[in-house]
C-alpha cells in the first residue's frame, strides 16, 4: 500500500549552498548562509527585519530571495560594537 504523505510528491535534490566564506565577498547570501552566518533561526531572521533593522533581502524571483553581503556584514558589526559599548 501506498503512503497518502507521499502521493504527488517527488523526490527533491539537495541543495547547493554557498560557503561561509561567500559572506566576504560583496554579492548576496543565500538565507541558510545568512543564518549559519548570524546564528540564528528562519523566524529570528525575519522578525529582526521587521524589528532591529536587519538588511532586507532582495527579490530575484517569486521563489528566490538573498541578502547583499556588504549590508549583513556591516549590521552584525553593528551588533557587536553596541553589545561592547
Amino acid at each position: 500500500m501506498t503512503d497518502p504523505a507521499k502521493i504527488g510528491s517527488r523526490p527533491r535534490a539537495p541543495r547547493a549552498v554557498a560557503p561561509l566564506s561567500a559572506v566576504e565577498g560583496d554579492g548576496l547570501l543565500q538565507r541558510e548562509v545568512v543564518l549559519a552566518y548570524c546564528g540564528i533561526s528562519d523566524a529570528t531572521l525575519y522578525e529582526m527585519m521587521r524589528t532591529r533593522g536587519f538588511p532586507a533581502s532582495v527579490k530575484l524571483s517569486p521563489r528566490c530571495v538573498r541578502w547583499h553581503a556588504p549590508a549583513v556584514r556591516a549590521w552584525v558589526a553593528k551588533q557587536v560594537e553596541e553589545a561592547a559599548a
